[in-house]
């Protein structure tokens, strides 16, 4: 299924998907039934309170993975879009949320190539039965993961 993506009707969106999220019952990660471009998907994210994935280590890497495989409606789906871009500067891949380089990596085999020097953000690919990253065109539309902002105690 295919949304358009309208910023006009957001709230009504929002409610929409904030009620599929509580039958889902996983409120770590979210992946909207729509398709978007990496700075729509972040701005939607945000809209949520929550924010592009970012994978940081094996165990997350396996928990989304095992999300989607359990997610019944994205069966077929392929490729999120998540957190990570070197859109600050070319060939330095950064988490949007922190700022930091990606100390883990999953990378494709010969990724990032920077294709047609127009690939600057990231997305989780599924290849020869496994998730991996693949640089890719930030205008590209393709599903996202949100997540969970960890919100630290004062």
């Amino acid at each position: 299924m295919h949304f358009a993506f309208q910023f006009n009707n957001m709230r009504v969106l929002v409610l929409l998907l904030f009620v599929i999220q509580l039958i889902n019952g996983d409120r770590r990660f979210f992946i909207p039934s729509l398709k978007a471009n990496w700075y729509k998907a972040v701005e939607f994210c945000t809209t949520l309170d929550k924010r592009l994935a970012s994978i940081e280590n094996q165990a997350k890497s396996d928990a989304i993975a095992q999300y989607v495989r359990e997610s019944d409606k994205f069966a077929n789906v392929s490729r999120l879009w998540i957190g990570a871009s070197d859109l600050a500067e070319e060939g330095v891949f950064t988490w949007l949320h922190n700022e930091q380089l990606l100390t883990y990596t999953l990378w494709n085999e010969n990724e990032p190539n920077n294709n047609d020097k127009k690939e600057h953000c990231v997305e989780l690919t599924y290849h020869t039965g496994k998730w991996f990253w693949n640089d890719m065109e930030c205008a590209y539309d393709t599903y996202f993961i949100c997540e969970e902002i960890e919100r630290q105690c004062l």
